[in-house]
């Protein structure tokens, strides 16, 4: 692909300033990870790891690589809080 639209891995890494990656609910918030409130959501929690993990794999080369975990308290919105808090700190550099 990259070849067809003559560019480079690295070329299209840096098109983007930062990269910020909210790790899958279902990876540490497991209880929150269900496909019956979400229509969206179709893989298992398994599939959805291993997708999760390609994604952060396919970012993993970029230096502005934002990982955002399930570890902290308020739900998801303190998972968006540290969010805001992770990007305020990189615009500050």
């Amino acid at each position: 692909v990259l070849k067809e639209v003559n560019a480079s891995e690295q070329r299209l890494l840096f098109r983007y300033d930062a990269v910020c990656h909210l790790v899958t609910a279902a990876d540490g918030a497991e209880s929150f990870y269900n496909t019956d409130s979400n229509s969206i959501r179709t893989e298992t929690a398994e599939q959805a790891r291993v997708q999760d993990q390609k994604t952060l794999a396919a970012w993993a080369e970029h230096p502005q690589r934002i990982v955002v975990d399930n570890a902290g308290e308020g739900g998801f919105d303190g998972k968006l809080a540290r969010v805001v808090d992770k990007i305020k700190d990189l615009l500050k550099c």
